[in-house]
This record gives C-alpha cells, structure tokens and sequence, in this order.
C-alpha cells in the first residue's frame, strides 16, 4: 500500500466529520484532518475570519452524484459547526491518480 493510499485510510479512521457543500448539489459528509491549526486572518477595520488548511480523501467524492468529482473554490466545508469557504484546492497525487485534496479554508 502507497504513502498516500495509508494517508487516506488514516483520514477516514480518524478524521474529523465534516460536510462538503456545493450549491445546487447533495451534501457529502466525510472526514478531515486538520493541517494547521486554525488562525485568525486581520482584515482590517477591525473585522477578522479564520483560516487554515486541512486534508480529506477522494472516496466520498467519487461515491456522490456531482458532475465534477473534485472540491472547487467555490465550495464550502462544515468543520465543527462552522461553515468555511473553500479559498484553494490542492490535489495530492500519485503517478496519475489523486489520492487526496488539501484544502485551504477561510471563514
């Protein structure tokens, strides 16, 4: 078994539970796992967001109904009852195949 193959076991062991949304789409729930820890972002004017990154597997996206099977930028994450946007997705791959996403959030 591959590096990223065990990666993506332990995240869905051990994970966290999360929601991944997408307008006009089903919900999927899968699990996370935090790569940073969570930062307050300053925006100025005294207002702030939280921001930080985290990794999930491919298998809950491959199982929904959405056309695109891949996290989008316009997507949203629920992770501990909050709802964050998804600001950039990174595919971790192997050879040609994707093992994981890392997604980096604000929100």
């Amino acid at each position: 078994m591959s590096v990223l193959a065990t990666a993506a076991r332990f995240i869905a062991l051990y994970g966290q539970a999360a929601t991944l949304k997408r307008t006009g789409s089903t919900n999927i729930s899968l699990k996370a796992k935090r790569l940073t820890a969570q930062q307050i972002i300053e925006l100025g004017n005294t207002s702030a967001q939280i921001g930080g990154a985290v990794k999930i597997g491919t298998a809950e996206l491959a199982a929904s109904d959405w056309s695109v099977k891949a996290p989008l930028r316009t997507d949203q994450l629920v992770l501990d009852g909050r709802t964050v946007s998804v600001l950039a997705v990174r595919p971790v791959k192997e050879g040609d195949t994707t093992s994981l996403y890392v997604l980096e959030l604000a929100g």
